[in-house]
């Protein structure tokens, strides 16, 4: 299977393209969380199905590792929400 490098740079950059407009909508918000007011951020990880089960588990260890002080200070806890299928 060739792959064609110019049409999956394309596809990259317009997936870049969308999320720095998300990030200037986002910016335009006015309902901003003040996350250093709070005293306790709890972040849910949802794996779904098939591989995102892998990326979560590896997601997981990543922010375990990059929020070993404040996961053990008890200001940021992290875990896995399981969603039941339909």
């Amino acid at each position: 299977m060739k792959i064609d490098l110019e049409e999956v740079k394309g596809h990259n950059d317009k997936i870049v393209k969308e999320q720095l407009e998300r990030i200037e909508i986002i910016k335009l918000e006015r309902d901003w969380i003040d996350y250093n007011i709070l005293k306790l951020i709890i972040m849910g990880i949802i794996g779904e199905d098939g591989i995102g089960k892998y990326i979560s588990k590896y997601a997981i260890s990543l922010l375990e590792l990059l929020l070993q002080d404040e996961i053990m200070n008890g200001v940021v806890e992290i875990g896995n929400i399981n969603r039941s299928k339909s």
